[in-house]
C-alpha cells in the first residue's frame, strides 16, 4: 500500500514538473524575479539616496593673511598723500558636497552583481570666514577714517581665495574618493550587491 502510494506520489511529481516546463517554453509561465529584485534595489537605493539630501563630503580649514589698500597719488606722484591700508588675518573653511536630491532613477543600473549610481559631481557647498578666529591685524589710521570699507572688502576677498585654493588643493576630488568609501560599504549593506560610484560630467546635458 505504501509502494502504491509512493509511486503515485512520483507520478505526480513528474507530471506538474512537466506542465511547469511545458508552459514555461510556450510562455503561458513566466518568472521575473530577477527583474522585481533589480527594481526593488533601484527604489530601494533611490529612497535611501534621497533621505541624505545634501551631504556634506569633505572640509577644508584655512588660515591666511589679506592685504587691502588705496594707494594715492598726489600731482601724479607718489608717498605725497598716505595711502590707506588694512592688513586682516583670516580663519574659514570650504566644505564640498553632493547634492543627492538631484540622483534620478536613471541614474541607477544593474550590471549583474553590479549597482552602478551616477551621482552628480560635486560642488563647493560653502566658502566661509571664521570671524570669531578671525582679526584685523593692521589698519592704519587714514584706512580706519577714510576708507572703513576695506576691512569688509579682506574679509570678501578671504571667502573668495579660501574657495579657489580648496580647489586647487583637490577638494572636489577629496569629495568624490570620500562618497565612494562613504556610499559603497552602506547601499551595497542594503542591497547585498556590489555598490560602483561614478560621477556626471559637469556641462554635459542629461541622457
Amino acid at each position: 500500500m505504501a509502494l502504491k502510494l509512493t509511486i503515485k506520489l512520483i507520478i505526480a511529481a513528474v507530471f506538474l514538473i512537466v506542465i511547469i516546463m511545458l508552459g514555461l517554453s510556450s510562455g503561458l509561465f513566466s518568472f521575473s524575479v530577477i527583474k522585481n529584485s533589480d527594481v526593488s534595489d533601484h527604489k530601494l537605493v533611490l529612497e535611501r539616496i534621497e533621505n541624505i539630501g545634501n551631504l556634506e563630503l569633505v572640509r577644508f580649514n584655512f588660515n591666511d593673511v589679506v592685504e587691502e589698500s588705496v594707494i594715492r597719488k598726489l600731482f601724479d606722484v607718489d608717498n605725497l598723500a598716505p595711502d590707506s591700508k588694512v592688513l586682516v588675518i583670516v580663519n574659514g573653511e570650504a566644505t564640498a558636497c553632493v547634492n543627492l536630491k538631484e540622483v534620478a532613477k536613471d541614474d541607477i543600473k544593474t550590471e549583474g552583481d553590479n549597482i552602478i549610481i551616477t551621482l552628480p559631481t560635486p560642488v563647493i557647498c560653502y566658502a566661509k570666514i571664521n570671524h570669531e578666529r578671525s582679526k584685523i591685524y593692521d589698519a592704519n589710521f587714514t584706512a580706519r577714517i577714510f576708507n572703513p570699507e576695506l576691512i569688509d572688502k579682506a574679509y570678501r576677498q578671504g571667502e573668495v581665495r579660501i574657495k579657489d585654493e580648496a580647489i586647487k588643493l583637490g577638494i572636489l576630488e577629496q569629495a568624490k574618493e570620500n562618497a565612494r568609501k562613504l556610499l559603497g560599504p552602506f547601499l551595497g549593506g542594503i542591497t547585498r550587491k556590489n555598490i560602483k560610484i561614478e560621477f556626471k560630467t559637469p556641462g554635459l546635458p542629461k541622457d
